[in-house]
């Protein structure tokens, strides 16, 4: 199925809530600091509040509190500690940043606004701060919905304040969708899951990067793998982190991870059969993981690992279904 759903015909385009509920986002290089992550409010987790906490699980906070039907989801934490960016959504979705104290939260890039739909607007979805902080990547869908499915669906790069957006990758019309960007260490490649729609082979995903202007368009996993889940690149920029294959129940699947060229494919974790593994980051140091895992009842906690797997902890204990995680620096 496409990544992007249509529920009914009077709500617009909205994340999965398969193969893309836990996805995470991208780590800078630095000193560790915090672990962001995205808490489901209710058990029937429709609606979601990013929350930070420390990785021994100390000192939880919850950032945002989104009013009526809105929910918060998919954070990334800037390099430096200082803000989140994290995506909102209701019919339809907009990127917006909040201080790691919980002020100062806005909106920012293009969003539908009011009771207004595609194709009169367009949609934002998880975004990425790069290592600068000067500037978010986001997944940008527009145009009509036809048959359960928008359009276009690509990668987009906007100032920080939302100004100046401009198109970084975009599949032709209704073939393909380009999905999950996260910034190299050195700002200068995007990395992204595509999701082919019609394209051959019909239902797969791939690894891909690409220059931050659009040009050098790479893929870095074959599409038997059915990788993505929002891919990580590590600090040092020497491998991607990715989950695969992307089974939309969480079952089956592993954390790997690859050099940028497509070679030194490795495994990293190996669960048990029934174990859920959710998508994962590293830590600005790069020395350890943290990933969403089946936890407390079933539902999905935050962990940390080391970054060849051993050393499992828990960070979060709760019902409550905690994953996205990425792991932030300290200014």
């Amino acid at each position: 199925m496409s990544l992007r759903t249509i529920f009914t015909a009077a709500t617009a385009v909205v994340v999965a809530a398969g193969v893309l509920a836990d996805a995470a986002s991208a780590t800078a290089p630095g000193e560790n600091g915090s672990i962001t992550f995205r808490r489901y409010l209710g058990p029937d987790r429709t609606k979601g509040a990013i929350f930070t906490i420390a990785p021994d699980g100390t000192g939880e906070r919850q950032l945002t509190r989104p009013p009526g039907e809105l929910t918060d989801d998919f954070p990334d934490f800037a390099s430096d500690g200082s803000f989140v960016a994290f995506q909102r959504c209701n019919a339809t979705c907009a990127v917006y940043t909040v201080r790691t104290n919980g002020t100062r939260l806005r909106r920012v890039g293009p969003a539908c606004t009011g009771h207004r739909l595609p194709p009169r607007c367009s949609d934002s979805a998880y975004p990425a701060i790069s290592p600068n902080r000067e500037l978010i990547a986001f997944e940008h869908a527009f145009g009509e919905i036809r048959d359960d499915q928008i359009d276009h669906v690509g990668i987009y790069v906007m100032r920080s304040n939302g100004s100046h957006v401009r198109r970084v990758t975009l599949p032709p019309t209704r073939a393909a969708e380009d999905i999950e960007p996260q910034w190299s260490p050195d700002g200068r490649r995007i990395v992204f899951t595509r999701f082919n729609v019609t394209a051959e082979p019909a239902g797969q995903a791939a690894i891909f990067t690409v220059k931050a202007d659009g040009t050098d368009l790479r893929q870095v996993t074959p599409w038997d793998m059915n990788a993505g889940d929002g891919p990580d690149w590590s600090p040092d920029g020497s491998e991607i982190l990715f989950r695969a294959p992307q089974t939309e129940d969480f079952l089956n699947s592993n954390v790997y991870a690859i050099h940028p060229d497509g070679t030194g494919l490795r495994q990293i974790t190996n669960v048990a059969p029934g174990t859920k593994i959710y998508s994962s980051s590293y830590s600005p140091d790069g020395s350890s993981i943290t990933f969403g895992m089946t936890g407390v009842d079933g539902a999905a906690d935050v962990f940390t690992m080391n970054a060849d797997g051993t050393g499992i902890k828990p960070v979060t204990r709760t019902p409550l279904w905690d994953s996205a995680p990425d792991w932030g620096g300290i200014k």
